[in-house]
């Protein structure tokens, strides 16, 4: 009788967590410290329909209505509704629902701050594409960080150098854009040719990456041409 009930307990069991993976769910929202309204995010997690408006996603009871890529069934990137009332500037916790006809619903809490209260730039890794930490002039390279523009053309890309006659600067032209996804923004730039710099040496430089009058910048070695 034990052997029976046991097995009737592992039955069931194994039918909780069959059912477990049939249901919709949240892992965690992008960026982790929250977003302002109006911005992207990306909910990652299970079970999503696609395309993703086939999902009813509410975010603080407000329907989204904008979608971008990457969506999946394992990722949502959409757009904050401009019309959630954000008081505090420190962010609210408000509760983000996403639910299809076909895998239920599930929900999450999620920070919130006003539209115009924008988070910092920042600078995860400049490397080149092959991901080398030295640079080459006139080489491509590949800046990844977290709440510069979607549009290269609006980031200001500066590298500068302090050489024996002082600091010398010059400005990346060539930029676009490889991943927009929150939290793991990538930008490719050709590294331009800094004055003065000595070539087929290898020195220290800053890059400073400016939107919006916000800025970061990392220190990495560039070898001239």
């Amino acid at each position: 009788m034990n052997f029976i009930l046991d097995k009737l307990e592992e039955l069931e069991n194994t039918v909780n967590n069959l059912g477990q993976l049939n249901q919709i769910k949240i892992d965690r929202i992008i960026p982790l410290a929250g977003a302002p309204v109006d911005t992207l995010i990306r909910i990652e997690g299970a079970n999503f329909l696609h395309p993703p408006g086939d999902n009813i996603v509410r975010i603080a009871g407000e329907l989204v209505v904008e979608f971008a890529s990457p969506s999946t069934s394992g990722i949502l990137t959409c757009r904050v509704p401009d019309t959630i009332d954000v008081n505090d500037d420190d962010g609210e916790p408000f509760v983000v629902r996403v639910e299809n006809t076909k895998y239920g619903a599930t929900e999450a809490d999620y920070i919130l701050f006003p539209e115009s209260s924008q988070p910092e730039i920042l600078i995860n890794t400049v490397l080149t594409e092959t991901g080398s930490t030295t640079l080459n002039m006139r080489a491509p390279a590949i800046i990844t960080g977290e709440n510069f523009s979607t549009n290269a053309d609006l980031n200001e890309i500066r590298l500068e150098w302090i050489g024996p006659a002082g600091s010398t600067t010059a400005f990346a032209t060539e930029k676009e854009m490889i991943s927009t996804t929150p939290g793991d923004m990538q930008m490719r730039f050709t590294v331009p040719e800094i004055p003065r710099f000595p070539s087929g040496q290898v020195r220290p430089v800053v890059v400073r990456l400016r939107f919006d009058e916000r800025s970061d910048e990392e220190t990495v070695s560039v070898r001239g041409s």
